[in-house]
C-alpha cells in the first residue's frame, strides 16, 4: 500500500505516511481534518506543485538533528557520519524556509483551518543562515579529520593555529631566534625527536645561564634537553 500512494518528496514525509499508514487515526475529526487538507491542496494544483516542487529539495531535516551525523544525502541514502562536505545542505534548507514562508502566505487564504495553521509552523531562521554563510569555507572537504571547513577570520585561535600547521618552519625558526636573544645562549637550537617532540638544546656550557622557567628533560654527552615551562 505504501509503494502505491507514496507521492512524498521528502524522505520525512515518506517516513510520515509510513506511521500514519501503519498507525491510522481513530478519531474521525482527525480523518475528516486530513481529508480536508488534501482536498483543499488537489483544488489548487498550482499552488500544490509549487510547494511539491519546493520540499522536492528539501534534504532530510530530522536527520540533521542526530549528533553522529552533520547531514543527509538523498532519499534513502544516509551520508554517514561527521562530514562535513555535507553542512551546505543545512544552509539549502534554510534558505528553502525561507521561500516556503513566502509561498505558504497563499494558505492564510485557504478555506481549510489546518491548512492555514500549516502557515503558522513555517518560521525563517535568518540568524542560523547568516552563521552558517560566514562561519562555513566556501568548498568543504568530505572527510572531517582534512579540515579547512571553518571561514578563514571567522575564529582568532582557528586562524593562529592554522598559521602554526601553515608556517611552522618559519615559527620555530623565530621561537628559536627569540629564546636566543631572550636567554644570551647564541648556541641554543630548536631540536626534534621521537622521545620529547620539540625541545631546546643547549649546550653544557651555556647551563649557567639557563632561565628558571626552563625545565630539564634529558641530559646527554654534550648538552642538556630543556622545555619551556608551560
Amino acid at each position: 500500500m505504501l509503494s502505491a500512494v507514496d507521492r512524498t518528496a521528502t524522505a520525512a514525509g515518506a517516513r510520515l505516511l509510513e506511521r500514519w499508514l501503519a498507525a491510522p487515526p481513530l478519531d474521525l475529526v482527525a480523518i475528516r481534518m486530513r481529508q480536508a487538507v488534501v482536498g483543499e491542496l488537489l483544488a489548487q494544483p498550482l499552488l500544490l506543485a509549487e510547494l511539491h516542487g519546493l520540499l522536492g529539495g528539501v534534504r532530510d531535516i530530522p536527520a540533521f538533528s542526530d549528533a553522529s551525523r552533520t547531514g543527509c544525502g538523498r532519499r534513502g541514502n544516509s551520508a554517514g557520519s561527521g562530514r562535513p562536505g555535507q553542512l551546505p545542505a543545512i544552509i539549502d534548507c534554510v534558505g528553502r524556509i525561507e521561500s516556503a514562508q513566502v509561498l505558504s502566505k497563499e494558505l492564510t487564504e485557504a478555506p481549510v483551518a489546518a491548512l492555514r495553521q500549516l502557515r503558522l509552523r513555517v518560521t525563517d531562521q535568518p540568524s542560523l543562515r547568516e552563521l552558517l554563510n560566514r562561519a562555513l569555507a566556501d568548498e568543504l572537504a568530505g572527510d572531517l579529520q582534512e579540515g579547512g571547513y571553518i571561514r578563514a577570520g571567522y575564529d582568532a585561535e582557528v586562524d593562529r593555529l592554522r598559521s602554526l600547521t601553515r608556517d611552522s618552519k618559519t615559527w620555530l625558526s623565530d621561537l628559536e631566534r627569540q629564546e636566543q636573544e631572550r636567554t644570551g645562549i647564541k648556541s641554543l637550537k630548536v631540536r626534534f625527536n621521537s622521545v620529547f617532540g620539540y625541545y631546546l638544546e643547549i649546550t653544557k656550557a651555556n647551563l649557567h645561564l639557563v632561565p628558571s622557567d626552563y625545565i630539564r628533560r634529558q641530559t646527554t654527552v654534550a648538552a642538556s634537553v630543556m622545555s619551556p615551562r608551560p
